[in-house]
């Protein structure tokens, strides 16, 4: 709103700032089209009518119709057109049904499959569990073991020696010295 839109009105009470707006009018009024064709629309009969009013539940189960008229209604038909369609139906229905009994049978040979996989899987995880419990017990055993080496072969290195010293001895004093009595010369060596 600029400065020659806008006036102040002055009177002799107080100042109150007061604002007017004056608009400016044109001679011919103009309408955005969108709102001229929106306007313009008119609400259109129906294509296809209601079904009219049944009198009693025989009609509505029999579908008689209360008017003579053989136009077409919404809701009737022809016997031949309906048999027509409840045929086609019916194929459908046959069509549909086998290929999801196909497709359920080739679900059903996968999930066999995918069972015995999971089975094969679950011997072979009982199979390598039992070698891991019993190569875990003889681990156990492994240090036992491993002591009871280190003791062997510590025996063993005192034999080598004693057999090193008598080694040495008979080729110091001769193989006439092991002719004496057997204790006497393994006392005197030791």
């Amino acid at each position: 709103m600029g400065a020659n839109d806008s006036k102040r009105i002055s009177s002799g009470a107080p100042a109150l700032d007061v604002i007017t707006t004056i608009q400016r009018r044109t001679a011919v009024p103009q309408l955005d089209p969108c709102l001229e064709r929106l306007q313009q629309l008119r609400v259109a009969e129906p294509l296809l009518k209601p079904p009219s009013v049944e009198s009693s539940l025989t009609d509505i189960l029999l579908q008689r119709n209360t008017s003579q008229s053989r136009s077409f209604e919404y809701g009737s038909s022809n016997a031949s057109t309906t048999a027509e369609l409840l045929e086609m139906y019916q194929e459908w229905q046959h069509v549909t049904a086998a290929q999801v009994s196909k497709k359920q049978a080739e679900l059903g040979f996968q999930i066999e499959g995918v069972e015995a996989v999971a089975m094969k899987l679950l011997q072979r995880l009982n199979y390598s569990a039992s070698v891991i419990k019993t190569s875990a017990a003889y681990l156990q055993d492994v240090q036992g073991l491993k002591v009871e080496v280190c003791e062997m072969k510590a025996g063993l290195n005192n034999v080598l020696e004693s057999y090193e010293a008598l080694c040495k001895r008979v080729e110091a004093q001769g193989p006439d010295f092991l002719q004496g009595t057997p204790g006497s010369a393994l006392r005197s060596g030791t």
